[in-house]
């Protein structure tokens, strides 16, 4: 190019601009192309690496599952061993206190016979006496 801003330009300078035109779409083009394989690549590798983590995150969260269910059964055994022990601490609870009214009332009634005899001395009295008397 002339140093005259105003000159026209020339079929040389012209050519220049259009070669240098035609290097800058090439290299463009280039990095365009070389950007896209590059965020093909990341893309693939985020991918990946997504589908990576969510395997490992199912395989933990099978153990997880499996883990808790043991849990809970032992749980649901140790709870049914509890119950039963409880129950059969009711039942032999229920045992005591039920042979303990049946010996009061034993001695209840053996006061009340004692105490009976004393009253009345012939044994046939006291049986027509007993029965004579309400329940």
């Amino acid at each position: 190019m002339t140093k005259d801003d105003t000159a026209p330009a020339t079929k040389l300078d012209i050519k220049i601009l259009m070669d240098s035109m035609g290097k800058l779409y090439r290299a463009n083009e280039k990095w365009k192309n070389d950007l896209l394989s590059h965020m093909e690549q990341w893309k693939n590798d985020i991918l990946s690496t997504n589908e990576k983590w969510k395997n490992e995150l199912l395989g933990h969260m099978e153990q997880w599952k499996s883990d808790l269910r043991d849990d809970l059964k032992k749980l649901k055994a140790d709870v049914r061993v509890d119950m039963k022990k409880q129950k059969d601490e009711t039942i032999h609870h229920f045992y005591v206190v039920l042979e303990d009214i049946r010996h009061d009332l034993q001695g209840a009634n053996k006061d009340e016979i004692e105490v009976m005899k004393d009253k009345i001395n012939n044994h046939e009295q006291r049986i027509g006496e007993l029965e004579a008397r309400p329940v």
